[in-house]
C-alpha cells in the first residue's frame, strides 16, 4: 500500500496527527500502467481538517482486502439475523 499526499509538512513541533481515514465518495479505479487499484480516501486530522488522498493497492493486497471485506459483510449479516426483532 502507498499513500500519496499533497499536504505540506507542518513546522517542527506542530505536527497534526491523523485521527482516521475513510473511503471518499468516489469510485476506485484500476491503474493498468502501475498494476494497482487506486482508492480515493479522505484523511481526517485531529485538528478537524481533512485532505483528499489516494490509497494505492497492489494486486495481492487488493485481493486480500476483497476477501476480508467479504468476510466482514458475512459476519455482519449473521449478527443481524441473530438479533431478535
Amino acid at each position: 500500500m502507498r499513500w500519496e499526499s499533497n499536504r505540506p509538512p507542518e513546522p517542527a513541533g506542530q505536527r497534526v496527527a491523523v485521527s482516521h481515514v475513510a473511503p471518499a465518495d468516489r469510485d476506485l479505479a484500476f491503474d493498468a500502467d502501475a498494476g494497482e487499484i487506486r482508492l480515493p480516501v479522505t484523511v481526517h486530522f485531529t485538528d478537524g481538517t481533512t485532505e483528499e488522498a489516494v490509497l494505492s493497492l497492489g494486486s495481492g493486497r487488493a485481493e486480500l482486502l476483497a476477501i476480508q471485506v467479504e468476510q466482514a459483510i458475512a459476519r455482519r449479516a449473521k449478527a443481524r439475523r441473530a438479533m431478535p426483532e
